[in-house]
């Protein structure tokens, strides 16, 4: 059971990202409450193109690091947007994203990775309005490969990351390496480096060999103008030779 975001943002309130799950076989269930939480703080900004057009109907949303609320908001015709969060949450940084399920209008484009996220979120106060603007690039080519072990055995559910910086933006996108060990990318032109997930987590090498089962592969360069590019991945057994200091 969950409240309609949409009802929700007219009151300023944040919806759970945890939906309440009620047991209905044993027949009716009564007293099924949920809590929800006003907004004490802010995020606002603008989304637009690399030329500076405003980008209207982007789906995005402002979440806690803990899963706990979120917010789910559009951008309007100038392409501005607002999305609440709670703020004094120290230790539980908050951060805004585009929505990935919500944007097919928006498939040919890239949308900038804010540098205030990068490490997961950020503090916000009570009170706090904090802008995040973003900037969307045309993503038309691909990065795609083959992420696999030295003897050419595929390895599946890890993220493969493509990273650049654009005009002072980062882009950074990610995909989820098949059952084949296969992934794809949409990138716009630009120097990319593209890397594994290593340590820690879901969709990690970490998770997939166990971590000490393998050497982290070093990132590899993929210069896109116009084109597209193979960038395949090959992860080594631990490295067992002699140490020299």
């Amino acid at each position: 059971i969950g409240a309609d975001s949409g009802g929700l943002l007219i009151h300023g309130y944040l919806s759970l990202q945890n939906k309440l799950q009620v047991d209905t076989t044993g027949g009716s269930v009564s007293g099924a409450t949920f809590a929800l939480a006003k907004g004490t703080a802010l995020f606002y900004g603008t989304i637009q193109d690399s030329l500076g057009n405003p980008l209207a109907g982007v789906s995005l949303y402002s979440q806690d690091n803990t899963n706990g609320y979120e917010e789910d908001v559009i951008t309007t015709g100038s392409g501005k947007y607002w999305a609440v969060a709670l703020g004094g949450t120290s230790g539980d940084p908050w951060n805004v994203q585009i929505s990935s399920d919500s944007n097919t209008g928006f498939s040919n484009y890239l949308f900038s990775f804010p540098l205030l996220f990068q490490n997961g979120g950020t503090n916000i106060g009570v009170g706090q309005a904090v802008q995040v603007d973003f900037t969307a690039i045309i993503a038309t080519n691909q990065i795609s490969g083959f992420l696999h072990k030295s003897g050419g055995q595929p390895i599946t559910n890890v993220q493969v990351t493509a990273n650049t910086t654009i005009n002072g933006q980062i882009y950074q996108p990610g995909a989820i390496t098949d059952d084949s060990g296969n992934y794809s990318l949409n990138v716009g032109n630009g120097n990319w480096s593209v890397s594994v997930f290593c340590s820690g987590g879901n969709n990690s090498l970490d998770s997939a060999l166990g971590a000490g089962n393998y050497q982290c592969p070093n990132g590899q360069n993929a210069n896109i103008v116009n084109n597209n590019a193979v960038v395949n991945i090959t992860v080594l057994p631990p490295y067992t030779g002699p140490y020299h200091i």
